[in-house]
């Protein structure tokens, strides 16, 4: 099964606007966040983050050989994690620091964070260029914060090879927000009444 080539374009834009990181950087602040009732944290202090993942989702390993035989015990418990696990796969080969589903609904949450030198606004526009290539509709952008820092939020409907060998329309949120010179993006994927906590508890340092 071919990826889905909006997965690659992302790190694309993001590869495109490496910098160096400006000479006055904000000052690292530590990352002690306090997870919402029945969420665990997960931290990358390398990447910089710290995020809020509810405990009955399922996290996957970042390699790939591990990836698969995790994917294939979630697939024997739940019946509604095929195109997740499939998408996820994508982004995992593509550099994810974050991958988890939710076993109940086929909900999923990644996060990538690369070197960038260019505004979320920025990002998300071109981002958006190249997922209305892809097949992506009712796009829209929004201005938000993420833990107090500016960001750009965009949500969209993504066409996604399932199981079955058809096509089914992924509903997605991606945050970009950009700080000490990364980039991060989430991306929220799914109906998860879980999913706008996993969004507002990511911390950055």
């Amino acid at each position: 099964m071919r990826r889905p080539r909006w997965l690659v374009t992302v790190v694309a834009i993001l590869a495109a606007v490496v910098g160096c990181g400006s000479d006055d950087e904000p000052a690292a602040r530590s990352l002690d966040a306090a997870p919402p009732p029945g969420f665990t944290v997960v931290s990358d202090t390398n990447a910089g983050f710290a995020i809020g993942v509810p405990e009955s989702w399922r996290r996957l390993p970042l390699d790939l050989g591990s990836f698969d035989a995790a994917a294939d015990q979630i697939r024997q418990q739940s019946d509604k994690v095929g195109t997740a696990l499939t998408q996820l796969k994508s982004v995992v080969r593509n550099g994810a620091n974050l991958a988890a589903v939710d076993p109940a609904t086929g909900s999923t949450v990644n996060l990538i964070v690369l070197p960038a030198d260019s505004e979320p606004d920025e990002i998300a526009t071109q981002a958006a260029i190249q997922l209305r290539g892809t097949g992506a509709t009712e796009l829209k952008k929004e201005d938000v914060t993420v833990d107090g820092v500016a960001a750009v939020r965009q949500s969209f409907l993504l066409p996604f090879p399932n199981d079955a060998g058809g096509v089914v329309q992924l509903r997605e949120s991606q945050y970009y927000v950009v700080r000490r010179g990364k980039a991060y993006i989430l991306t929220l994927v799914g109906e998860s009444a879980d999913l706008d906590r996993i969004a507002t508890s990511l911390q950055l340092a």
